[in-house]
């Protein structure tokens, strides 16, 4: 029975996925997403309340990917909060 060896690297979703790949160092390969994709799987987060890790499972990209699109997305659209310049007096 013959087994594949791991090559370090794990499926990254189906086949026309919406990453483009790039090299890096070596033949190692990094994907590349457009800020669209970014926004709206963030959204797939924020909209729906679901956890960080379904979601990146469901869209084939890493947790900690995910992670850092959701962040940058709730920091781009939630409005700061006031800054109180009274002391609270």
């Amino acid at each position: 029975m013959g087994v594949t060896p791991f090559d370090g690297h794990l499926a990254r979703g189906p086949a026309g996925s919406a990453g483009e790949d790039i090299r890096i160092s070596g033949s190692r390969k990094r994907k590349s997403y457009p800020p669209a994709h970014r926004r709206e799987a963030a959204h797939l987060v924020i909209d729906t309340g679901r956890p960080i890790v379904q979601v990146a499972r469901e869209i084939g990209v890493g947790e900690a990917l995910l992670g850092r699109w959701v962040a940058v997305e709730r920091a781009r659209t939630d409005p700061p909060e006031a800054l109180d310049v009274d002391g609270g007096r």
